[in-house]
């Protein structure tokens, strides 16, 4: 229901989405994730559109050895074969082939309007219950060595495959139009680790398979790698870090936070202040970001410049129309309506020079200023209310 009164069809990007599209050589992130680089470490060189996680199918290395066993599953074999079409599918609509580009060629419902790699989730969850029932399968058999040497022997030639080309490509510095010049030494460091524990743990499951006795030693072991590797990439992928490094401290939010109470603010034009901000300082924005807002209000917003409706600037971003223009100098009776009708109580500014005047009038008056940004009390703006279908009345009021 949220997604029908939401933007997101009312607005095509079918180009974009298109361009979205991985090439099939962004298949090797999903044994190499860091192959084209990491922006946390700054040797990101992938030239494409797009976030970094955007660009990867990584589902990690362990569960994608583990799952591999799980085809010498027969206990559960319907499942089995059930995720791994689930899983093949979705990977499939990633890459930039014609049954993906179908999809955004023809518009076709809901699907259409996400960027393609946002199925990506499916296959992590299919792979992810296949590696279960792939070590299931390794806990309970034994004396299958040649089984899993012939299954894992494909996945080892791939990782000695990748390591075998980015040796030869550093030897003979080998350029490719589009990546830095030092690529293949930023790939072959980012191959290191992965490389390791794909080797190490398609090693220890062969030893746990000839000698069965150690098993629960071996499967702590295996534990042991997936918990530290998934450590170490977290800290790149996810990039921790103090959240002061983020959202510093800032003049502006301190009295906004401390003055605006249940009322809204808006900041436009130098002092402009990005809409997913607001939330963090516990402040509240006449501006927002979601990828499934209400369509009605991002409607209002749009239609603040002329007056009337004449479509949705963004699906994702709720905006009034920015303008560097001096509060007191505004004349848009269209978009000061909207701010009062919106109970924008505060607006933030900032003066082009030392020498432009900012001073009270009948709308709007100066409640606070520093370094050239000044704050301004929006004195028509209307009380928030919260409108009920029901209201039960109690008590003498």
């Amino acid at each position: 229901e949220f997604f029908l009164l939401s933007p997101r069809q009312q607005i095509s990007l079918t180009q974009v989405n298109l361009d979205f599209l991985l090439p099939l050589k962004q298949l090797l992130t999903l044994f190499v994730p860091d192959f084209f680089g990491n922006v946390v470490t700054g040797n990101w060189f992938a030239q494409r559109p797009g976030q970094y996680y955007e660009q990867m199918i990584y589902i990690g290395v362990m569960p994608l050895i583990l799952s591999c066993l799980a085809i010498l599953n027969k206990k559960f074999r319907p499942m089995v074969i059930f995720f791994f079409l689930w899983g093949v599918l979705a990977f499939s609509l990633v890459f930039n082939w014609w049954p993906a580009r179908l999809i955004y060629v023809l518009h076709l419902p809901y699907l259409s309007s996400a960027l393609a790699i946002r199925i990506i989730f499916i296959s992590a969850f299919s792979f992810s219950i296949l590696s279960a029932f792939g070590l299931s399968w390794w806990l309970e058999n034994k004396n299958n060595f040649k089984k899993m040497f012939l299954v894992l022997l494909p996945i080892a030639l791939i990782y000695l495959a990748i390591g075998s080309y980015l040796l030869l490509a550093l030897k003979q510095r080998l350029i490719i139009n589009g990546f830095s010049t030092d690529w293949s030494l930023i790939s072959l460091r980012n191959y290191l680790l992965p490389g390791m524990v794909a080797i190490s743990t398609i090693l220890l499951l062969l030893l746990g398979n000839i000698f069965s006795k150690t098993k629960k030693v071996i499967y702590f072991l295996l534990l042991i790698l997936l918990v530290i590797h998934s450590f170490i990439f977290a800290q790149k992928y996810l990039a921790f870090s103090s959240k002061e490094n983020l959202y510093p401290a800032s003049p502006v939010f301190d009295y906004l936070a401390k003055n605006l109470g249940d009322n809204r603010f808006w900041a436009y034009g130098q002092a402009r202040i990005e809409n997913n901000l607001a939330t963090f300082y516990r402040i509240s924005s006449v501006e927002g970001y979601d990828p499934v807002n209400l369509r009605r209000y991002n409607e209002l917003l749009s239609s603040n410049g002329k007056g009337e409706f004449t479509g949705i600037a963004s699906r994702s971003d709720a905006l009034i129309d920015n303008t560097d223009i001096s509060p007191l100098e505004d004349t848009n009776i269209n978009r000061l309506k909207l701010l009062d009708l919106l109970g924008v109580k505060l607006v933030v500014y900032k003066k082009k020079n030392a020498e432009e005047k900012i001073y009270e009038n009948e709308r709007f008056k100066p409640v606070w200023q520093e370094n050239g940004f000044i704050i301004l009390e929006n004195k028509k703006a209307y009380d928030r209310v919260f409108l009920v279908s029901q209201a039960l009345h109690s008590g003498s009021t």
